[in-house]
């Protein structure tokens, strides 16, 4: 859903009439959540949510270390949990139930508090395990993609203007069918895991 609507939404009431929802989905609006959770290292950050005439909703989901986070908000409540980043999720699926809070919006619900929370605890989850935070991954992968897509295109265009530089003819061999093979894999490597 585009940001469009949302702020469309935001506008068609006024502030006084904002809902604890309303007021974080404000915060995403303005930017301000992505800068709230970046303070706290957290990574791969992502916003989904939903303006509906039945009831609006929304989701944030980041990373911190080894350990991903949930949080999803109604107009009634919200609920967030915690849990590691692993490839047998056997393990977490039968402990989910209980690694979920739920939580009701109290008076002077505040979203930075909520975070600051949710960081407190993160840092002393027992499944936690520090190292490097692999930060903005997503914009390497992009990158590698688009070079590995383009890298062939400059080779041969290097090779075409030096012939022409040179009046001599220059002529691509089998090392050049090797070099579009692989760089089109390796763009397609690295364009899937920039999707992810």
């Amino acid at each position: 859903m585009g940001k469009r609507k949302l702020i469309n939404y935001l506008v068609s009431k006024p502030e006084s009439e904002y809902s604890d929802l309303d007021k974080v989905l404000k915060s995403y609006a303005e930017g301000k959540v992505t800068q709230l959770l970046s303070k706290h290292e957290f990574y791969d950050i992502e916003f989904f949510f939903h303006i509906r005439k039945f009831g609006n909703d929304c989701q944030i989901i980041f990373k911190y270390y080894n350990l991903a986070t949930n949080i999803c908000f109604s107009e009634a409540g919200y609920f967030y949990v915690s849990y590691p980043m692993v490839k047998n999720t056997d393990k977490i699926a039968k402990t989910f139930d209980q690694r979920v809070v739920y939580c009701k919006y109290e008076d002077g619900f505040s979203l930075e508090e909520l975070l600051e929370t949710i960081f407190e605890k993160l840092k002393a989850h027992p499944e936690l395990v520090l190292g490097p935070i692999p930060k903005n991954r997503r914009k390497l992968y992009a990158l590698l993609s688009v070079f590995f897509f383009l890298l062939p295109f400059v080779v041969a265009g290097s090779m075409a203007l030096y012939g022409f530089a040179n009046g001599i003819s220059v002529y691509g061999d089998w090392w050049m069918v090797i070099l579009f093979l692989g760089s089109a894999f390796l763009g397609t490597h690295f364009y899937w895991k920039a999707q992810k």
